[in-house]
């Protein structure tokens, strides 16, 4: 039998003239089949299948309450010769909670990448950034550091504790659970927003089910440098990264 998950979008009528057919099929390619589903037919996906179950309490309609001295992280998703898409996403540590504070998803060459990460360090003095380091993103890393003296980038290599419940991608949902993210908005969006935050929302919500997973991987990577610079709920630093991230902290600043 068919499912409903099965009847292309084309087939569909929309039922409301701002959506045509091809706004419609476009943004189900956005954001992903069952994303779609859930969003744009009303079709409930069960909760289990998600990996961030506790996401939407951590959105809230407020302004930040961002100071300079509130210390920031960033982490970035390279785009590699698979991936059209770079992420770039900085919390800042406010009290006890992680403020998404920059969100920046864009299809980029090597040399726009690298300004914009030369912006986010100008804007919000990241204490550290995690890049991904691997292949094509080890040149890009090498190419930086010699072009911007003193930028505090550390690599980080994904394997196995990708999915570990203690410290990978899991082990953000704990967090989020407990209270310590917050992804704020000032205002409402509309439903086809494409602003860097709405996306990442989008990704995360679908997340491991959506077609685009950059910001999720960003997001991680950007928990990473600050747990690298011995900050995850008061735990040491990690063997083999911690002092290397104090280094590069303290050299840059």
């Amino acid at each position: 039998m068919k499912s409903i998950l099965d009847i292309p979008v084309v087939d569909t009528i929309p039922l409301w003239e701002r959506w045509t057919t091809e706004r419609l099929r476009n943004r189900a390619v956005e954001i992903g089949e069952l994303a779609f589903a859930r969003g744009f037919r009303n079709i409930a996906i069960s909760d289990e299948a998600l990996m961030f179950k506790h996401f939407d309490r951590a959105i809230r309609i407020c302004r930040s309450p961002l100071m300079p001295e509130h210390p920031k992280f960033t982490g970035v998703d390279l785009a590699g010769p698979k991936r059209a898409g770079t992420a770039i996403i900085t919390f800042a540590l406010i009290g006890k909670e992680r403020w998404i504070i920059d969100v920046r998803i864009k299809q980029l060459s090597s040399v726009e990448t690298a300004g914009e990460i030369a912006d986010v360090d100008r804007l919000y003095h990241p204490r550290l950034i995690a890049v991904e380091d691997n292949g094509y993103q080890t040149a890009l890393l090498d190419w930086m550091r010699a072009a911007r003296p003193g930028l505090p980038v550390i690599p980080f290599r994904t394997g196995l504790q990708k999915l570990d419940p203690c410290v990978g991608l899991p082990s953000l949902d704990i967090e989020l659970e407990q209270g310590l993210w917050v992804v704020p908005y000032e205002k409402q969006h509309d439903p086809d927003c494409q602003c860097g935050t709405c996306k990442f929302v989008a990704q995360v919500r679908s997340y491991p089910l959506g077609t685009e997973t950059d910001a999720v991987m960003a997001w991680w990577f950007a928990r990473e440098a600050y747990v690298q610079f011995g900050g995850a709920q008061g735990s040491q630093p990690r063997t083999g990264g911690g002092a290397e991230a104090a280094r590069i902290y303290r050299e840059a600043w």
